[in-house]
This record gives C-alpha cells, structure tokens and sequence, in this order.
C-alpha cells in the first residue's frame, strides 16, 4: 500500500527518484538568478561602456590636435589658391592689355569686322590705320545674341589706348548706343558689374575700368581700386557663402537692402 507524501517531498517509483520544489520556492529562485543576471549583465553592460569612452576621451586630445593641424593646413592651401588664382587672372589680364570690346553694334552677314573697326576710327578722330589692327572678330553664339560684341586686338598698346581714349565722341558722332569697354577677364568683369550695380542704385558715384583695373568712386569723390568683391561690401554688397554659386533664377540682392543687411549684420555682431 502507498503512503500519502506531502507536496514537495522525495519520491521513488519504478527505481526512479524525483523532487518535487513546491511554486513558491520555484519563484523565489527564478527572482534570484533574474537580479542575478541582470546585476551582472548591468556591470558588464558598464564596464564596456565606460572601456569605450575612456578609449575615445584618450583619443580625443591626438583627434583635437590633427583637426588643428588639417585647419591650418586648409587655411595654408586656400590662402595659396586665391595667390594662384589672382596670379592667372593678372597674366591673363595682361594678355588682353591690347585688346578692346565693341558693343552695340548691328551685325550683318558677311560683314568685316576690320573695315567696321576703322569706320569707327575714322568717325571718332583717332588716327588707326588697318595694318594697326592685329585682328578683330564677333564672340559669343549668335543664336542667342543677335549683335554680338566684337574683340578687336590691336598691334599695339598705343594704337589700342588711342582708339580707346577716343571712346567719349562716339555719341556726339552718330554712334549713339555703341560702347568701347577694355576686354576684361571674367573675374574682373563680375567686379565691375556688381560695382555699377552699386552705381545705378546710387550707392556710388562711378565705377570703371583703366588697364585691366577696376576702380570706383564713392559720393565723396574718393576712387579706391577694386582688387576683390570684399572691397565693395563697405557700400552695400552682399557676397554669397563660400561654396554657393550665383544662379540666374537667385538674381541679386537690391543693394539698398544689402546695406541694411549689412548694418544689421555690424550691429548684431558689435551687441
């Protein structure tokens, strides 16, 4: 006969032995080996954690250093890139010391450039004579500009500074329209037409071109040289952030609102 075993004693049957834990203590051990795990994984989750950091705070001084150093580096090359720039912009500048744009001037097909260019010599008084002329042409697409500029190259400088310095009577000579300009670089060209942009708003007094320079007067009649777009932001111009390109559809920043830009820009900083 069987005897009767409480809940949670030994018993044996058919030469087996098996325990019987009762549920709470089955609880009760669950409950410590759960805070046991998760005590040791929280330390280990820790320990990682904090070998991580001190890795990369022990790497932050050497990161801190070369950043630094790729600072000054960039600084260094960008300072030999504008040298460069502005080197290539004066020899190409130079290049162009003999030459002049016309402008306004209708085309026609089967025109020569050279017999209009000595028209105009003739019409303004400056004594040019054909075999002064190096060689003269019409630039840019004809689709998209009907009466193109033309370049007209001269043998020499004093041929070229006589023809340009007869400029002021095409006017008074039935030229109305017509327009003698040095032929400058695109860099220069872009100084110039922002300052008499300036010009137009009446932010300055004037702003033209003498052998490749660019020069402007202030409503005080001072004239200081234009060697970069910084130099006109004193009177109102606003120069894009490094990277961002001017795209038609941006246009330009009315130069009276500029200056206000600008002052309010001064004011913030100087608060």
């Amino acid at each position: 006969m069987a005897s009767e075993r409480d809940h949670g004693s030994v018993g044996e049957s058919s030469g087996s032995t098996s325990i019987v834990i009762p549920t709470s203590e089955m609880n009760k051990l669950s409950e410590m080996l759960k805070t046991t795990f998760e005590g040791q994984m929280v330390t280990l989750v820790t320990d990682i954690v904090n070998g991580v950091l001190k890795g990369l705070q022990d790497q932050i001084p050497s990161l801190q250093e070369k950043n630094s150093e790729l600072k000054s580096e960039n600084t260094s090359l960008l300072a030999r890139v504008a040298s460069l720039e502005s080197q290539a912009d004066q020899a190409e500048q130079y290049s162009r010391r003999n030459c002049l744009r016309l402008s306004g001037i209708n085309e026609v097909a089967g025109e020569n450039t050279d017999d209009i260019v000595l028209k105009l010599a003739q019409d303004i008084g400056s004594p040019v004579e054909l075999q002064e002329i190096d060689r003269s042409h019409r630039v840019g697409n004809p689709k998209r500009k009907p009466n193109r500029d033309i370049i007209v190259k001269f043998a020499t400088y004093r041929s070229r500074a006589l023809f340009y310095k007869g400029r002021t009577k095409l006017k008074e000579n039935g030229h109305k329209g017509v327009f003698v300009n040095e032929d400058l670089t695109r860099q220069r060209s872009s100084y110039l037409y922002e300052a008499r942009k300036l010009v137009k708003s009446g932010i300055l007094k004037g702003a033209w071109s003498s052998d490749g320079t660019i020069l402007i007067k202030d409503n005080a009649d001072n004239v200081q040289r234009v060697n970069t777009l910084n130099d006109l932001v004193p009177f109102g111009f606003v120069p894009l952030p490094p990277g961002v390109k001017k795209s038609r559809a941006m246009g330009s920043v009315p130069p009276l609102v500029a200056r206000a830009h600008l002052n309010f820009s001064s004011a913030m900083q100087s608060d």
